[in-house]
């Protein structure tokens, strides 16, 4: 650095003073970068103001990025860099904010206000947006000058005296005057006391329609000890605020102390004036949305995370922070990958913060969000005020890049956001409408930071050190604050959501981060950065988790051994039969010779097709005893369904019975012809374990039942489940119920006489009528109970469908039930296991019935447990890499289970069973189409079907959701849901309950459990759920709801119901500006937003139909799920003022009547980070934001 070439005067030796001020380092030559010497995108977007405000060309921080030195930029934006700032430039940047005199009575709230007000409404005063300042304090303190200076700071900063009223709906600023601020003063007898003290003031929870929002505490340990509180709520104050803030406040202590007045320059702006001026901005946020919708285009709604626990239905902003601390060289590293790259080191931040997520399960597509300081005119650089705004930036991480091209995706995503930061992010949330819930934020749930070192405020005569803040909450999942330290050491914050993540977890979190940040080099690609599990125990999960090793052996040979173990004990019993294990070994035998005289052996097909009973088990055996393959079609099926399945299976044989509609050979002909020819008839066959066992006919996506072929080598497995899990043996009585088209029914058949036990054959509805369900008299619960005991039952499988129509009362106590095929309701769960033992098996028909397994309790998760004996089980992510645990990704499933296929569907069987890529030469997987997670204990939580999730407005609904919290309430039996077009061919949410109180309103108890887009908008009742013939839910039958349940067409319906319903229809309408709105349509389906949530509650008010909650507003959505919340309310005056008018102008008054010298109340508790901008951790719109 040295002389400039161009000489004093010239353009470029201008633009080289306008560095040297911004960088704060003398002598910038025009040949330097401007991000060699500590430039960032904060200062850039500075430079660029002063440019406009001083040579008034039109340059953005886009410009500098571009062109980062002198007299590259002097030739960039052309000509002499002359003129008068003001005006709209080429940039589109709205000419600078000036006083506004007079000003209009109704001032406006900014657009970051105007969020954090509304959100303020939704949830009332907490501490959540809360800004502290914590300084520790040695030496003297003149608290007389203190409170003092306070006084002045609030007089300078309009902003810090001003509080919040609404009129006609709309939120207004109300200036109040100036005044002394008495100080709330503690005295703490000792450390603790203090460091409570101190916690109390920093969680102070504002309420802005009656305080103002700044307090101040000092918490004294000694004369020359103290510790000084100032929280500031986020309206009124931002991260970039601290330093002006601090500044002022350190001169005006230092002028009292003297006994004099600060001499400042008066502030040009205050922040109504800017208020007002971005008002006048309408042009430019129109332009700049045409961007941000293109760029947010189906953006993902929210992020898999590592969670240790399901997200809940509202976020509780309850958090935690760990700090991880990073020695310079990191700084250094970090510093010299950015100047390679032509970013700045927040870039490459957002590059390894993306990276983490992507390592840690989160995917490709990965909306982050962070915070611009929104001061872009240099008149509000010493301003205190409400400026940041929030982008998103969406990180594509596709391809593999390498972490040099990752910083240049992430150096791109940034600066194409701060060309158009102008757009507030409320405004964008309005116009994108994301999918509303009080559970999460809109757009983006994780935010990186690279926010300005903190100031620190300096009380003259004493020394003064920034404190931690002992607040902890969360606005987002999880907040990466990036901090320059005084040594060159560089500090990283991770503040997690505890509704979501333990601290340990969090702690790994920034581990990983940590040694990313370490260890990352340019040329690393994605894949090869060395991010390990977040826990130990994770490693066994990559990449999967297995059962222990079993034996395989036939269906055969393991019949045989357990006739060799109990040849007297009782085999099968059925309609007051029974028949030993010798007696069903000897006749499936005669049988299975009789078969293979008809040429039946290896891979043959064997249709049977038969009541249940205890000649189909003889059956079933006999066929696999002679090599063949074991087709059950129940003859219970449509006549259509049992020629499909015939035709495709081709089979030599079909067993039948007398009651069988299926024509083929009469089992009691066979074994009579068995008996003559016994002594010759042909010798068995060895069955070979890849042999077919047997052939099962299930649903297909197309429509056309598709047959899984299933051999002999995974059978074992289960054996090995049975005996493991469920204690079963000898003396085990096992209910058999499914039909043998079922694969469950085979599951009964093996876990009885594979292991010593007794299958007890009963026909459902039979069972279902002794045992009487829960709307049976009581005497009938007796008679089943009587009979079930009688039977001895001590193990039974079945559906959560069939246990919610049945009583446990009859079930002997102490059997063993064994759920599976859907997912079991709490209610089911809760009932069944006062006096049993409950286990949730998981496995579809192509992992030969099982693949998992474990124990349920009640008010513990519900799993599907994890692998079974002989499986291994993965949980993949869209590139087969395994996920981490807590993150959701598709099951897999691997081992001696799997099914060789789909018979005749070379195609479907490729598309579902894949080359494992973790396994061995040949080995496969198959692809279950479930989505899971694991849970740190190794179990598998379930979240749904990848291939059958439902969207209603872009949004995805997992309908077993909705179903297990339909289910859970008071009464209801059975439960589901189901997607439905309304008139007009809109999608919509509907509930089927059986059972419940009929005068209760399902949607508004779901509406406090559920975020608002998983609450049905229509409900039907009906006496039971259709079935499938495998007992199984038959959601494709389930009605639709009338017309009268619920239409979008406004038209007549918008003029029936009663008046309360037809006022509101009219009020939504109103405030939509639509011409009418039938009484089922979604508010913010119709463009609702927060602001008109507002609007809505004043009209409504205002009419005297009630008051209305903002937040049930978001819950309910319709007119007809208000007015029942309406009737019977308490309204105001027809023709009054609303509550809220009158609250407000109670507040205005409270104002108007104060003394010159207004005092602030005594301060409570408050937190404070000096460099950590809380400022867009709010949601927009619905509870929480709008998800």
């Amino acid at each position: 650095m040295g002389v400039h070439a161009d000489g004093v005067g010239s353009p470029v030796a201008a633009l080289c003073e306008l560095y040297s001020a911004i960088l704060g380092v003398p002598g910038i030559e025009p040949e330097d970068s401007f991000f060699d010497y500590g430039g960032n995108s904060l200062l850039a977007t500075r430079l660029a103001n002063r440019i406009r405000a001083e040579l008034g060309r039109p340059v953005t921080a886009m410009t500098v990025f571009e062109c980062p030195t002198p007299a590259e930029l002097a030739t960039a934006v052309g000509g002499a860099l002359v003129g008068a700032p003001g005006g709209v430039d080429g940039s589109g940047v709205v000419g600078g904010v000036v006083a506004i005199q007079p000003r209009p009575a109704r001032l406006p709230l900014s657009a970051a206000q105007r969020r954090l007000w509304f959100l303020h409404r939704l949830e009332g005063p907490s501490p959540t947006y809360n800004v502290p300042t914590v300084t520790e304090v040695r030496g003297p303190l003149d608290l007389v000058a203190l409170g003092a200076a306070f006084g002045d700071l609030l007089a300078r900063h309009e902003v810090l005296r001003t509080g919040y009223a609404e009129e006609g709906g709309e939120p207004v600023q109300r200036v109040r005057p100036a005044g002394a601020v008495p100080l709330a003063v503690v005295e703490a007898a000792n450390a603790a006391e203090a460091a409570g003290a101190v916690a109390r003031a920093c969680a102070h929870a504002f309420d802005l329609a009656t305080e103002l929002p700044v307090r101040v505490a000092v918490v004294r340990t000694a004369t020359d000890r103290a510790t000084v509180v100032v929280t500031v709520h986020h309206i009124a104050t931002d991260g970039w605020s601290m330093a002006p803030f601090a500044a002022d406040l350190a001169a005006a202590y230092a002028a009292r102390r003297r006994g004099a007045a600060p001499e400042w320059e008066p502030l040009p702006v205050q922040y109504a004036d800017y208020a007002l001026w971005q008002q006048g901005r309408s042009s430019t946020e129109e332009t700049q949305l045409g961007y941000w919708r293109a760029v947010l285009d189906r953006l993902p709604v929210e992020l898999a995370l590592p969670v240790d626990r399901p997200r809940p239905s509202r976020a509780s902003h309850r958090g935690g922070r760990v700090v991880r601390r990073l020695a310079p060289a990191v700084a250094d590293r970090i510093a010299a990958l950015a100047r390679a790259q032509e970013a700045t080191p927040f870039m490459v931040a957002q590059a390894a913060v993306a990276a983490l997520l992507n390592r840690l399960g989160a995917g490709t597509d990965l909306p982050l969000g962070t915070v611009v300081a929104g001061r872009e005119d240099e008149a509000l650089a010493g301003l205190v005020g409400f400026f940041v705004n929030t982008l998103v930036l969406r990180m594509d991480l596709g391809g593999d890049p390498s972490f040099a091209e990752l910083i240049a995706r992430a150096r791109a995503v940034a600066l194409g956001a701060f060309e158009h930061q102008a757009l507030p992010f409320d405004r964008l949330v309005e116009e994108l409408r994301p999918p509303r819930s009080a559970a999460r934020h809109p757009l983006m749930q994780t935010v990186v930071s690279w926010p300005p070192a903190g100031a620190v405020p300096q009380f003259e005569g004493a020394v003064c050190e920034a404190a931690e803040v002992p607040l902890e909450v969360s606005k987002f999942d999880l907040e990466f604050t990036f901090l320059d330290g005084a040594e060159g050491e560089l500090t990283v914050q991770v503040d997690y959501a505890a509704d979501l993540f333990d601290r340990e977890t969090a702690e790994l979190i920034g581990d990983r981060l940590a040694s990313l940040l370490t260890g990352v080099s340019a040329e690393l690609r994605l894949s090869e950065l060395g991010v390990e599990p977040l826990r130990a125990d994770a490693v066994a999960a990559l990449p999967g988790r297995g059962g222990a090793a079993c034996e395989p052996a036939t269906l055969g040979a393991l019949f045989a051994a357990q006739v060799a173990r109990s040849p007297e004990a009782v085999a099968v019993e059925h309609a007051g039969e029974a028949v030993d294990y010798r007696e069903l070994d000897r006749r499936s035998d005669r049988l299975a010779r009789a078969l293979a005289g008809l040429g039946v052996g290896p891979e043959v097909p064997v249709a049977v097709a038969m009541e249940r009973g205890i000649g189909w088990v003889a059956a079933l055996l006999a066929v696999v005893k002679a090599g063949g393959v074991y087709v059950p079609v129940d003859p219970g099926l449509p006549e259509a369904r049992r020629g499909h399945l015939l035709a495709d299976a081709a089979p030599l044989v079909t067993l039948t019975d007398a009651a069988s509609p299926v024509a083929g050979i009469r089992l009691d002909e066979l074994e009579s012809g068995a008996e003559s020819a016994e002594g010759t008839s042909p010798k068995l066959p060895g069955v070979r374990l890849d042999q077919l066992a047997y052939l099962i006919y299930t649903s297909g996506s197309t429509g056309t039942p598709k047959g899984t072929a299933v051999s002999h080598r995974g059978l074992s497995r289960m054996v090995a489940a049975h005996r493991e899990l469920l204690g079963i043996g000898v003396g085990s009585r096992v209910l058999q119920l499914a039909s043998i088209g079922f694969d469950m029914s085979l599951a009964e058949v093996t876990m009885a006489l594979l292991s010593g036990g007794t299958l007890v054959i009963r026909q459902p509805l039979d069972v279902l009528r002794a045992g009487a369900g829960a709307g049976a008299a009581a005497g009938a619960g007796a008679a089943g109970a009587e009979s079930t005991e009688a039977a001895g039952v001590t193990h039974l499988i079945a559906t959560p469908s069939f246990l919610s129509a049945w009583s446990p009362a009859g079930l002997a106590p102490g059997a063993v039930v064994v759920t599976g095929g859907e997912a079991c309701p709490e209610a089911v769960l809760a009932a069944w296991s006062a006096e049993h033992r409950v286990l949730n098996f998981y496995g579809p028909t192509e992992t030969t019935v099982y693949a998992t397994a474990g124990p349920l309790h009640p008010g513990s998760e519900i799993t599907i447990g994890g692998p079974v004996p002989g499986t291994t089980v993965r949980v993949l992510d869209g590139r087969l890499a395994p996920v981490r645990d807590g993150v959701v990704g598709e099951l897999y499933v691997a081992g001696p289970g799997l099914a060789r296929g789909y018979r005749g569907r070379a195609g479907l069987t490729a598309a579902r069973f894949l080359a494992d890529p973790y396994g061995g030469p040949g080995e496969r997987m198959y692809r279950t189409g479930d989505l899971v997670s694991w849970t740190a204990d190794g179990r598998l939580r379930y979240h749904g079907r990848a291939d059958d999730q439902v969207k209603v407005r872009g949004v995805r609904i997992e309908l077993g959701e909705v179903e297990a919290a339909l289910a859970a309430l008071p009464g209801v039996r059975q439960a589901a849901a189901a997607l439905r077009e309304d008139a007009s061919g809109e999608p919509r949410l509907v509930g089927y309950l059986v059972g419940g109180d009929e005068s209760a309103d399902p949607q508004r108890a779901l509406a406090e459990q559920l975020p608002t887009h998983l609450v049905p908008t229509a409900y039907l009742r009906l006496t039971e759920l259709p079935r499938t013939v495998n007992g199984k839910l038959d959601r494709a039958a389930l009605p639709a709801p009338a017309a009268d349940h619920g239409s979008s067409a406004a038209g007549a319906e918008a003029g029936g119901g009663d008046p309360v319903e037809r006022a509101l229809c009219g009020l939504f309408a109103q405030v939509l500006g639509r011409s009418e709105v039938g009484p089922e349509e979604d508010f913010f389906a119709l463009g609702g937003h927060s602001l008109l949530v507002i609007r809505l509650i004043a009209e409504v008010e205002a009419r005297g139909l009630g008051a209305l909650a903002v937040r049930e507003v978001f819950e309910t959505r319709t007119a007809r799920g208000l007015a029942p919340r309406l009737r019977g309310r308490a309204a105001p005056p027809p023709g009054g003022p609303t509550r809220i008018e009158r609250r407000a102008r109670t507040v205005v008054q409270r104002a108007a009547l104060r003394p010159a010298e207004s005092p602030l109340s005594p301060a409570g508790p408050a937190r404070t980070s000096t460099t950590k901008d809380h400022s867009m951790t709010m949601p927009t719109d619905g509870p929480g934001a709008g998800k």
